[in-house]
């Protein structure tokens, strides 16, 4: 039986916590030299959601060169009109910018008393510009912006 000298450059955390419960079972484990793992692109910058608690803006992250797209966008009501939705979603493009991307945003699913044109308004201040309709929702205003704004 082979005995095992301390080097405490191998202290374990004990059993019950995890750990390896001694040097020597360490040692008896399959001790392989771990295979070279593939260099995984870095990804995109931005998040999915970025939120203040306040103000919330959504993001679908597009695949490949697609872009990313504006899922949501909100203020509480007792919130609007201060500038938080502006700061996050200047926030939220500016990420996007730097991962390089477009983005787009339909305009839908908004309250029943949304001024859909002032909305549209508000994203054109971004550099959104209208685009073609899906044509499964004509109605519902497609805009896009390049990357870079």
């Amino acid at each position: 039986m082979p005995t095992f000298a301390h080097d405490p450059s191998r202290v374990h955390p004990p059993a019950s916590a995890g750990g390896w419960p001694s040097v020597a079972e360490e040692e008896r484990t399959n001790r392989a030299v771990p295979e070279t793992r593939e260099v995984v692109p870095e990804g995109p910058r931005t998040r999915s959601v970025y939120n203040d608690r306040i103000a919330l803006v959504s993001v679908a992250l597009g695949e490949s060169d697609a872009p990313h797209r504006i899922v949501f966008v909100n203020t509480h009501r007792q919130y609007r009109n201060q500038g938080r939705a502006t700061a996050m979603l200047n926030t939220a493009l500016a990420d996007m910018d730097a991962d390089g991307r477009p983005s787009e945003i339909y305009v839908r699913n908004v309250e029943p008393d949304c001024d859909v044109g002032r909305l549209v308004a508000f994203f054109e201040r971004f550099g959104f510009r209208a685009a073609d309709p899906d044509p499964d929702e004509p109605d519902t205003p497609h805009l896009t912006r390049p990357a870079g704004g």
